[in-house]
């Protein structure tokens, strides 16, 4: 007779009772970077932050900003809406970063007015 397959949500929920209980023996916190809470706890979870223009650039990737391209003015001002207040030129470089990190593509911009050559859109 082989023994009880367990789930791996009961695994963990087994693991974090004895991290708990060895926490308690030795009188101090054990600690982990990846250790959460147990499965099943009503423990909330921690939105995630957005820090600087790198961060806004990804929050407005995360928001599905990007499904349709969008010019630099109108990243522009939507960060300005989320309270990110950064010179053009800062997010233009950050946009580009992102561009180089694949997290969104650049494409020069057909029938805009104004001066803009490029719009960004999410990489699909």
């Amino acid at each position: 007779m082989s023994p009880k397959k367990r789930t791996p949500n009961e695994i963990i929920n087994d693991i974090a009772i004895l991290l708990d209980e060895l926490s308690s023996i030795l009188g101090r916190p054990i600690k982990s970077s990846k250790r959460s809470s147990p499965v099943g706890t009503s423990a909330k979870r921690e939105e995630k932050k957005y820090s600087g223009v790198a961060g806004g650039i990804e929050m407005l990737i995360v928001d599905n900003f990007f499904q349709e391209p969008k010019s630099l003015s109108e990243v522009v001002a939507h960060l300005r809406q989320e309270g990110f207040n950064y010179r053009r030129p800062v997010i233009a470089m950050a946009l580009l970063r992102a561009v180089r990190n694949r997290s969104l593509t650049r494409l020069e911009a057909e029938n805009r007015k104004g001066k803009e050559k490029w719009v960004y859109a999410k990489r699909k």
